[in-house]
């Protein structure tokens, strides 16, 4: 899934992150859209279409969520086979540790 170049989240984490943007640059401009619109509901003013980049962006980490958990699920499954050696199970669980450590950046971020 790619994200509009347009959508505000999306610029301001490429802006923070300089081209190379880490999971919590894009959670910054989501907090930073939100209170972009946050504001316009307010002060009664529309919202320019804020809120369908809003769910735009929201999509995108759902999106890049389910990716990661069907990663863990297939290195588990991996792990659990039979004919796999220490060396790749030690592998494996590196992996699989690394990517439940992006998840809980992106839930507590």
């Amino acid at each position: 899934m790619k994200m509009k170049e347009a959508n505000f989240a999306y610029a301001t984490a490429i802006q923070t992150g300089h081209d190379a943007p880490l999971i919590s640059d894009f959670i910054g401009g989501i907090e930073l859209l939100a209170v972009y619109i946050n504001q316009r509901l307010q002060m009664g003013l529309p919202l320019n279409n804020s809120d369908m980049e809003m769910k735009e962006a929201i999509e995108y980490l759902y999106f890049h969520e389910r990716k990661v958990k069907k990663l863990i699920s297939e290195y588990s499954k991996r792990k659990e086979c039979n004919d796999t050696s220490e060396e790749n199970i030690g592998l494996y669980d590196e992996f699989i540790q690394s990517l439940e450590r992006c998840l809980k950046l992106d839930t507590h971020k």
